[in-house]
């Protein structure tokens, strides 16, 4: 059985591959996803319909995993430099992350960023 640290990298390979069905099979039923600057969702596909115009703006993914390690209590916490490509320039996003996990399943992912930084680069580049 994968340890928590193994599906987490799992989970952020199938970001860089842009494996949706992967990403979304990761999690379970009632899990909860919360960007921590905007409000918590709440269940698989509340997560999926959130994240599709996401994987549809980038052509491309790349998570550089900076640092990442397991807790006692089976946490994964990451810190990662998120890179998406949208409107073919590449937006970078420094990110703390944690994930807990249920029956190998994803129950919780909270990211931790600066949505300001985000929405700068987006407009200083022209990205819609």
């Amino acid at each position: 059985m994968p340890s928590p640290l193994n599906l987490a990298h799992q989970f952020f390979a199938a970001w860089n591959n842009r494996d949706f069905a992967t990403i979304i099979a990761a999690f379970d039923d009632g899990a909860v996803y919360h960007n921590v600057p905007m409000k918590p969702i709440e269940g698989r596909d509340a997560i999926e319909a959130y994240l599709t115009p996401v994987m549809e703006k980038c052509s491309e993914i790349d998570w550089k995993i900076l640092a990442i390690a397991e807790d006692p209590d089976g946490r994964v916490l990451s810190e990662r430099l998120d890179r998406l490509k949208m409107d073919g320039v590449w937006i970078e996003i420094p990110v703390m992350g944690v994930l807990e996990f249920k029956e190998q399943k994803i129950s919780l992912w909270r990211d931790y960023f600066d949505l300001r930084d985000y929405e700068n680069q987006k407009i200083r580049l022209g990205v819609s």
